[in-house]
């Protein structure tokens, strides 16, 4: 599992060529699944009419593994256009979308703004919310992750969760990830 932030910025390879495409510059969503469906990468050295960097959607189900340092895909046929994305149905979000919503209990309670999101980056599903509450009180307390629950709901404005995640909140620190 990794904060979706960390994801960002990644080479992009292709196994079968060892040839560098590009960047993840954003993550794509699927709000009614609560998953991470995609990433969104700009091309290294592939440029469309007027000179813009090339930029491509990659299913997370299409990429061969997401390591430490790297995303390796098998080979091009996996590029796909983002309206090809699109046009699968559903709702979706990318990263800026997300970042920075209210988070509010069931209850009214508002316990910080969306800062990232944990992710399996097998799987896709989202396990977890990291909180921010403030820039003085993240550096004197530390972020917490909220873990995702089928009682959550995320919509265009806030993530909505139960009443007791208070409770359920953690440090990012014990959440392993890869």
């Amino acid at each position: 599992m990794r904060l979706g932030k960390r994801l960002l910025g990644m080479d992009v390879f292709v196994l079968s060529t060892g040839r560098n495409l590009g960047q993840v510059q954003d993550l794509i969503f699927s709000v009614s699944s609560s998953k991470l469906m995609a990433l969104l990468v700009t091309a290294k050295d592939l440029v469309d009419g007027e000179g813009k960097p090339l930029e491509f959607v990659i299913k997370l189900d299409d990429v061969h593994r997401v390591g430490s340092d790297a995303v390796i895909i098998g080979d091009l046929t996996v590029l796909r256009r983002m309206d090809e994305i699109l046009s699968m149905g559903g709702t979706w979000s990318q990263t800026p979308d997300i970042v920075g919503l209210p988070v509010i209990t069931t209850g009214g309670t508002l316990l910080g703004t969306l800062d990232d999101v944990l992710v399996d980056t097998q799987t896709g599903d989202i396990l977890g919310f990291q909180l921010s509450d403030g820039l003085i009180k993240d550096l004197l307390t530390g972020r917490v992750v909220i873990p995702a629950s089928s009682q959550y709901q995320l919509g265009s404005e806030a993530l909505i969760v139960p009443e007791d995640t208070v409770d359920k909140c953690a440090p990012v620190e014990s959440f392993p990830q890869t």
